[in-house]
Order: structure tokens, then C-alpha cells, then sequence
């Protein structure tokens, strides 16, 4: 078994529309990928399994409360001795009443905006465009 230097929970919020929301990150040295666009998430806490820290981590950042009946978990990614666990949720109306808490603020792209590598002058996460180019293969 891998030991992994840390285990992450992330969501790929999907509006109807087929666009997904992101976050660009903060410019705080100590986080990885600073002012890059991202996919909701974070570390998954010692005492949680993955879809309660996927579930917890949305909260956290936004807000607001997902349907755990609604949530799918996807695949599971290794990259650089860390294991993503990555999750879909199809919105309905839960970003209306979101508030940014973690971030400099939230977008929403298109697949051929995110599969560009470059959104409004800054890179998306280079491990999650990888994992959004799996997503939108598979489907």
C-alpha cells in the first residue's frame, strides 16, 4: 500500500449548461499552485472518509450545501505522493446563494475555455485540468 503525503477530496461543480465553477486560488506562498484556477476541495481530515471531506470542503469554500444524494464519486488520481479523490455535482440552484470563502473569486468556463490551460491570464491547475480532460473524455 502507498503511503501518500496527503489525501484530497475535490468536486467538479457542473451546471446545467455543462460549465463548471472554479476557484482561483490566493496568492499565499505557503499553498500549492497559487492564483491558478482550480476545482472545489481540499484535504481529506483523518477521521473522514472522502465524500464527507468532498461534502465538507464545498461547505467550507462556498457555503453552501450539496445533496449528498446528488454527489457521484468518479476515480481516484495519484499524483506526486498524493491521492485526489474526485467528485461530480450537477447544480441545480445551490450557487445562488454561494458565498466565497476560500479563493480570490469563482468563475465559470466552458470545457474549451478550461481545456485551453489558460483562463483571463492565469494557468488552471495543471493536475486538475488532467483530471477535468479524463471527466470530459469519459462522458
Amino acid at each position: 500500500m502507498t503511503n501518500y503525503i496527503r489525501i484530497i477530496s475535490i468536486v467538479i461543480l457542473e451546471r446545467p449548461d455543462k460549465q463548471i465553477h472554479m476557484q482561483l486560488r490566493d496568492n499565499i506562498p505557503h499553498i500549492r499552485n497559487p492564483v491558478q484556477w482550480g476545482i472545489f476541495g481540499g484535504g481529506v481530515d483523518p477521521q473522514e472518509d472522502k465524500l464527507t471531506a468532498a461534502l465538507r470542503e464545498v461547505k467550507e469554500e462556498l457555503l453552501i450545501d450539496c445533496d449528498p444524494q446528488k454527489i457521484s464519486f468518479l476515480k481516484s488520481f495519484e499524483i506526486e505522493e498524493r491521492l485526489f479523490h474526485l467528485f461530480h455535482y450537477p447544480l441545480t440552484n445551490e450557487m445562488d446563494q454561494a458565498q466565497l470563502q476560500e479563493g480570490q473569486r469563482i468563475g465559470t468556463f466552458t470545457s474549451d475555455q478550461i481545456l485551453a490551460g489558460e483562463i483571463e491570464g492565469h494557468l488552471v491547475v495543471p493536475h486538475h485540468l488532467n483530471m477535468l480532460r479524463w471527466y470530459w473524455g469519459e462522458r
